[in-house]
């Protein structure tokens, strides 16, 4: 398990179909979801598979020789004094450089933050029409809806592209709707 990270997901669904006369019948589907992802920074699909700040991308392309922390004399962990936290080596604070890697993808997940927040909303709505035997005509009417709003901070301890770190706030929404009608005999 990564460490701060969190998955959280609520769902319901509805199916209801009612036949109001021998040649008519009615329904509906509704499912709604939401879901809460806490992840650090470059841990997900959208910006970090195969980044130098995901920890599986990392633990599977750079070689076990490379310190995860700086190191005293003594080989006791570094300590910052400002912070009381570990000093992690991210290649350009001892001579262990790392090519085509930077940063320290085990102290991002401490530092950067990331959370998103997002709602589905999916539904559909029929009629069918039996006017004749063996003759069904079928309207629909299908509308998804989704909203998601994501966050993330960079910390100025972590591997930020910028000294005093960044934060950002996206948001997301769409709307699709269907109407296809059907015969089917």
């Amino acid at each position: 398990m990564i460490p701060n990270s969190e998955f959280k997901r609520y769902s319901a669904r509805v199916n209801a179909d009612y036949q109001a006369k021998k040649w008519l019948r009615i329904g509906t589907n509704l499912a709604y979801a939401y879901t809460n992802t806490r992840l650090a920074a470059d841990q997900d699909s959208e910006t970090g598979y195969t980044s130098a700040g995901n920890v599986f991308y990392i633990s599977n392309n750079i070689g076990p020789v490379y310190p995860l922390y700086v190191r005293n004399a003594d080989g006791s962990i570094k300590i910052n004094p400002a912070t009381g936290n570990p000093v992690y080596d991210s290649g350009n604070n001892t001579n262990y450089s790392r090519g085509n890697f930077a940063g320290n993808a085990v102290r991002d997940v401490y530092y950067n933050k990331g959370n998103s927040d997002r709602d589905v909303l999916t539904s559909k709505v029929y009629a069918q029409i039996t006017p004749i035997e063996h003759l069904v005509l079928t309207a629909n009417i299908a509308a998804n809806l989704v909203n998601q709003r994501k966050n993330v901070l960079y910390s100025i301890f972590a591997s930020s592209t910028n000294e005093d770190g960044t934060a950002t706030v996206s948001t997301r929404k769409s709307i699709r709707c269907e109407q296809p009608i059907l015969s089917r005999i």
